[in-house]
């Protein structure tokens, strides 16, 4: 694939193969959202200084919520008609809405209680999403033994999880486990 599209390590651009052996294993694993979901700064930001717009796999991570770079709770539903968005449409664009096609990258000015909830754990949800990049960057470049993903999980310097949606410590849960095994 890096020959027709003249792109290297596209690799990092897949979700790695650990995902796969979860589902082999009989484990119900959800990786992917639902839904899309951004980060409406990022989206303004490239949009103002004309880079290229795109969606970063990390977007799709279940267990991410908040975006890495401006820790702020990623959006999945449209400012503007507040549908949310599927994965895949035949009318998506990168960027805009699905549904009504305007730019989502503006901040809603009524926060969900979801959004709220992720605000008031704002560290501990930042710290999620650090670790899932880190993971994304590792893989690919060393071998999958359990002492290496074990040590690289259990980081001692971090903040101990204090969770609030029971859902997500059962991701999180499911995704220890197989990085264990």
């Amino acid at each position: 694939m890096e020959p027709l599209t003249l792109q290297t390590n596209l690799q990092s651009l897949t979700i790695p193969p650990w995902v796969a052996r979860a589902s082999e294993r009989g484990k119900s694993l959800e990786v992917a959202k639902r839904f899309r979901a951004w980060c409406p700064e990022c989206l303004y930001g490239w949009r103002d200084s004309n880079q290229q717009i795109y969606e970063p796999l990390i977007w799709s991570i279940a267990a991410v919520t908040v975006c890495p770079l401006h820790r702020q709770p990623l959006r999945s539903y449209c400012p503007h008609c507040r549908m949310a968005q599927l994965p895949i449409s035949g009318r998506m664009q990168i960027g805009r809405c699905v549904h009504c096609q305007n730019w989502l990258n503006i901040l809603p000015q009524n926060p969900s209680e979801t959004e709220l909830s992720i605000t008031s754990e704002i560290d501990w949800h930042f710290w999620v999403a650090e670790r899932v990049v880190e993971i994304f960057e590792f893989i690919p470049m060393r071998s999958e033994t359990r002492n290496e993903i074990e040590r690289f999980l259990h980081d001692e310097g971090q903040p101990q999880p204090r969770l609030t949606d029971l859902e997500m410590k059962q991701l999180q849960q499911s995704l220890l486990e197989i990085f264990l095994r």
